[in-house]
């Protein structure tokens, strides 16, 4: 081989080496970047997932613990929850399970599952049990992995504040978005008023409220749920209204300072409703309380720029009402909405109306609903016939009836649980496969959910919230040849009314008015007065002799107005106070003693 070939062959070979290397480098560069890309992606994807986890991690803790303390207030407050009521705060406050747990670890309450067939929640962990000897103050999980469960959960586990029982949240994870998405359509900002039902509302604000101001030891947030405000709607705007009601009650809350209460209270006059938020507060000035409401007109609030109020009166008037402040120095401040009242829906109960003659038949799946249903057909029996009441747990049940009894099944009104415990059979279910109609009415916190709606209204079923059952108005139709009875089959005539919450009060009322020949109707509370009133048993000339100081904080002379409202003029408050400490009243015709009216005897007075 010549000199030049061999010279021209090694140049090749070099070329060709340095064009292969530059070739493999290139490739080991291309594939390093794509390397580098796809980790940067997958950072970037692990770091959005991670966030995202994150979010769902912390909207689930504070969604647990938001509904948590509010158990565990309703806890500390009426004791150990009944069923029924625990599913309707699953229901309002967008969870999935909730339990009680007693200090020994049993489970005594759940929404979902047979409590007696749970493990000891200490054998799950036994450091849960430094929930009750104070050693923890709350126990999270982190988000449990779908096995064995079919989807991930996660649990909060809260003491209630004497330690003697404990509250558990459960939240299924892929039911966050649910939660934080509810009512997107008919609660978004912006959405055309609606018409609401009032009191389910105000539920959910004083319970954010009751959250927000928790670390607040000495103020208390009220609200007043009873007969008074059974069944009021208006058509309002309800992101709005939330809104409004929120800054009334923090208003009323910063004037407060270290201690006092607030309540929220709803009650019908005429056509209209009116809703206060009063406060225990300083008051505001009179010079001061004509500005407030202008806009740029604030009080008492560093910074302030007076638009809340504002804006709460231009909302209340947009929906055809009016806000106004009263205030008195030294004794408080009462914010009062008035709204016109709004027609209620048609799937809704104004007044359960009931023949003597039928029966009345409960489904339900929770004893205390049971008791709570008993005890108002109860109300009705002193001087009127009693009512015959049918109480089933289980859909066989209530089948096996119906089957067995037609006849007496055609003409009977039944109350029914949505949710029935253990069973694929839902009250709707139910309803439409046995042919009940219009006789059936669906007792369910559930109320709201358009499913349930659509189909009570295809059924031509109604319905009753299921924290308002204690609060219908029972409406009882004369029996044939009853007389002249009142609406509920009862005597027209009673020489006097009492409301007090003192039992032994009562007794000795009933003592005196036995031993005298009169007719005597004893209440432990206003809203009990209220219900019976409504169901046609107590004439207006009935004198109504009313406790100052009643349970759960009620004045008796704020119970009164309400009452005088109705049309009562004979009104008292028998109180053991000096008549003096009292202000003139106008809707009070006099301050009297405990005494009956009719005096007592020996015999009557009790010992002690």
């Amino acid at each position: 081989m010549r000199f030049a070939d061999k010279l021209f062959l090694f140049a090749f070979l070099i070329a060709a080496s340095l064009g292969l290397g530059v070739t493999l480098a290139a490739r080991a560069y291309m594939k390093t970047q794509a390397r580098l890309t796809y980790v940067a992606k997958c950072s970037l994807f692990a770091d959005s997932l991670g966030h995202t986890l994150n979010q769902l991690e912390s909207n689930a803790e504070t969604l647990l613990y938001g509904v948590g303390r509010a158990v565990v207030l309703d806890d500390d407050q009426h004791g150990p929850l009944p069923t029924g009521r625990l599913k309707g705060l699953r229901d309002e406050l967008g969870v999935t399970h909730l339990f009680i747990i007693d200090a020994k670890g049993r489970f005594i309450r759940s929404t979902n599952e047979d409590p007696n067939l749970i493990p000891n929640l200490y054998s799950f962990c036994p450091k849960y049990a430094d929930l009750v000897t104070g050693r923890a103050r709350s126990m999270t999980t982190p988000i449990i992995p779908p096995n064995p469960e079919p989807k991930p959960f996660k649990f909060l586990t809260l003491p209630n504040r004497a330690r003697t029982r404990l509250i558990e949240v459960g939240l299924r994870v892929d039911f966050i978005g649910k939660v934080l998405s509810k009512g997107a359509a008919s609660e978004r900002p912006g959405a055309p008023p609606e018409v609401f039902l009032l009191s389910s509302l105000l539920d959910s604000v004083v319970t954010e409220k009751r959250l927000q101001f928790r670390s607040r030891i000495g103020v208390e947030i009220e609200n007043r749920v009873d007969a008074a405000s059974y069944g009021l709607f208006a058509m309002v705007q309800a992101v709005e209204f939330k809104r409004l009601i929120s800054n009334l009650v923090n208003n009323a809350v910063e004037a407060l300072g270290d201690e006092g209460t607030v309540t929220v209270r709803l009650v019908a006059q005429a056509d209209r409703l009116r809703l206060e938020v009063q406060d225990t507060g300083k008051g505001i000035p009179p010079e001061i309380l004509a500005k407030l409401g202008a806009r740029g007109e604030t009080h008492g609030k560093a910074g302030g720029l007076g638009l809340g109020l504002y804006h709460a009166r231009a909302s209340a008037e947009s929906w055809g009402g009016s806000l106004e402040l009263q205030s008195e120095t030294g004794r408080g401040t009462t914010a009062i909405l008035n709204l016109p009242q709004a027609r209620p829906p048609e799937w809704f109960v104004c007044v359960l109306e009931l023949d003597p003659r039928r029966p009345v038949v409960v489904l339900d799946d929770d004893t205390s609903i049971h008791q709570v249903w008993q005890g108002r057909f109860d109300s009705l029996r002193p001087t009127g016939q009693a009512l015959e009441v049918l109480h089933f747990s289980t859909p066989a049940e209530l089948r096996g009836w119906v089957k067995a009894d037609a006849a007496r099944a055609r003409g009977t009104v039944y109350l029914m649980d949505y949710e029935l415990l253990g069973h694929q059979d839902t009250g709707l279910s139910l309803i439409a496969e046995l042919g009940l109609g219009e006789r059936a009415i669906l007792v369910t916190s559930r109320f709201e959910e358009d499913a349930i709606l659509a189909e009570c209204l295809r059924l031509q079923a109604r319905m009753i919230p299921k924290g308002l059952a204690g609060f219908v108005p029972i409406r009882v139709r004369p029996a044939a040849g009853a007389g002249e009875p009142g609406p509920d089959g009862r005597s027209a005539r009673l020489d006097a009314a009492l409301i007090d919450d003192d039992a032994l009060a009562r007794m000795t009322w009933n003592m005196a008015a036995k031993r005298a020949g009169k007719t005597l109707q004893t209440y432990a509370d206003a809203a009990a007065f209220l219900a019976d009133l409504d169901a046609g048993s107590i004439p207006a000339d009935t004198p109504v002799y009313i406790d100052s100081s009643l349970a759960d904080g009620v004045k008796g002379e704020d119970a009164a107005r309400e009452i005088a409202r109705r049309g009562f003029k004979e009104i008292r408050l028998a109180t053991g106070h000096e008549p003096s400490s009292f202000p003139a009243m106008a809707h009070i015709r006099e301050v009297v003693g405990k005494t009956p009216p009719w005096g007592l005897d020996d015999a009557d007075r009790t010992p002690g």
